[in-house]
């Protein structure tokens, strides 16, 4: 069983790849060797993440956000679902699957960071720096 399952959740193109350059410098990272935590990207998974989530007791899911103040940050569920919504061009994108997955009973405790696009949809340095700051405090936190 996978204690913490951090997924970057995206496409692998354009700024909506924030997520992934997150993920792939945690996988050069000292807790990639960390017991128990995975690292993995899901490009726009709908609700083939709830496959990804099951088995783990805790995830963390990181996206692109278009509208926030802050280049990144932790966000409750209704507010990321609402920031992240109007990116997705799926029928069911994540604030649909988390609440199937809710439904289904079939849920860890879940953390949701937000990296915030630019306007013109492009990712800036700041808010993958800033989210990386935030992900290695919080994976300490855990692991410590």
């Amino acid at each position: 069983m996978t204690r913490l399952a951090v997924i970057g959740i995206g496409s692998p193109f354009g700024g909506d790849r924030i997520a992934w350059s997150l993920i792939e410098r945690l996988q050069h990272s000292r807790f990639a060797s960390a017991g128990g935590m995975s690292f993995e990207v899901s490009d726009r998974p709908g609700p083939a993440l709830l496959e990804r989530l099951s088995g783990a007791e805790r995830a963390i899911l990181i996206d692109a956000v278009a509208g926030a103040d802050e280049p990144a940050a932790w966000y409750a569920e209704d507010a990321f679902a609402r920031l992240s919504a109007p990116l997705s061009g799926h029928a069911i994108g994540l604030a649909e699957t988390l609440d199937l997955g809710r439904a289904l009973g079939d849920l860890p405790a879940l953390e949701l960071l937000g990296l915030r696009l630019q306007p013109d949809g492009s990712a800036g340095p700041r808010a993958c720096a800033a989210g990386l700051r935030l992900l290695i405090r919080r994976l300490r936190n855990l692991s410590g």
